[in-house]
């Protein structure tokens, strides 16, 4: 199809957080994100795209907990439902300039969006 994108994406090494709690240290870590989506979009003109997204992503987490007596790791991956919208801006005949973001759904009252900036390059 003329307007319609498929995009795979895996994120490695993202960010974590670390909170103490009484007398106890809790690391969490997001480790690797992979996903799938669709992109359809429209030419505005020669140079600008808008774009949506719908697609899912799984996410695998770790925490560890530690305290003067022990020390716990979990594991644990999710998998969200995404979507977004962008705008591409043209460089170059395969490659743009892209802003976006996109919105994961929610799952145990953790909220999760990603405001980027990046360059698309098409084969």
């Amino acid at each position: 199809m003329d307007n319609l994108a498929v995009e795979g994406f895996i994120l490695q090494g993202l960010s974590g957080e670390s909170k103490r709690y009484n007398n106890a240290t809790i690391d969490i870590n997001l480790q690797t994100s992979y996903g799938l989506a669709i992109r359809p979009f429209m030419n505005v003109n020669e140079a600008v795209e808008l774009y949506g997204r719908l697609g899912t992503v799984k996410a695998k987490n770790k925490v560890v907990v530690t305290s003067s007596t022990f020390t716990e790791t979990l594991s644990d991956s999710t998998t969200h439902s995404l979507y977004g919208a962008g705008l591409a801006y043209k460089l170059a005949d395969n490659m743009k300039v892209v802003f976006d973001y996109t919105k994961l759904s929610t799952k145990n009252d953790a909220k999760s969006s990603l405001i980027s900036v990046g360059v698309r390059y098409n084969f």
